[in-house]
């Protein structure tokens, strides 16, 4: 068996939460132990394992080496090439590079979480399917955001059907030849 006597410590970086379709930078600082002063020269591995569609910029590849800077930083940009919800897991790995005469060695292993927040708009409407001649009729709209991000602006619309007119609403429609619509 062969030890390796290492004076290193290390921080991955945090769970993240931001909108599908933005970019992020996760940091994993590099110290040596006895001192807390920066390490240079040393190798971050990031991975992406699972979750919605992502890469590392600009490339745009799945796995990312990056060295520690003078300070000890190792930064990696993550991005999505197209915006999806969900939680993807990134693979971190703590190489320590290559000596004289000798190998790269993994020193440390972490991982951390991109969570791609989104609206996730759903509609459902609810009312009699027949009726008779001369009666009214009750339909209810339902409008809901599940997603984990609010939403604004948005606009629903329904067509009224051929033979039925409009008589009230709570809120009030804007009546628009046979379309209604409200402002939420």
């Amino acid at each position: 068996a062969t030890i390796h006597w290492i004076d290193a410590q290390w921080c991955f970086p945090p769970p993240s939460v931001n909108p599908a379709g933005t970019r992020h930078v996760f940091t994993t600082t590099v110290t040596r132990q006895s001192d807390h002063a920066p390490i240079a020269g040393w190798i971050v591995r990031y991975e992406i394992q699972d979750g919605p569609s992502a890469a590392f910029g600009p490339q745009g590849a799945t796995v990312a080496e990056v060295t520690t800077d003078s300070s000890g930083h190792a930064s990696v940009e993550i991005l999505q090439p197209q915006p999806a919800p969900g939680t993807s897991q990134i693979g971190i790995q703590i190489i320590r590079p290559e000596t004289a005469g000798g190998q790269r060695i993994v020193v440390g292993n972490g991982c951390t979480l991109k969570t791609w927040s989104a609206p996730e708009i759903s509609v459902r409407k609810t009312g009699p399917a027949v009726a008779g001649a001369g009666a009214t009729l009750t339909y209810a709209i339902e409008l809901t955001n599940p997603g984990s991000l609010p939403v604004e602006g948005v606009v629903l619309s329904d067509e009224i059907p051929e033979g039925l007119a409009y008589v009230r609403s709570d809120p009030p429609g804007q009546v628009s030849g046979r379309t209604l619509q409200w402002s939420v």
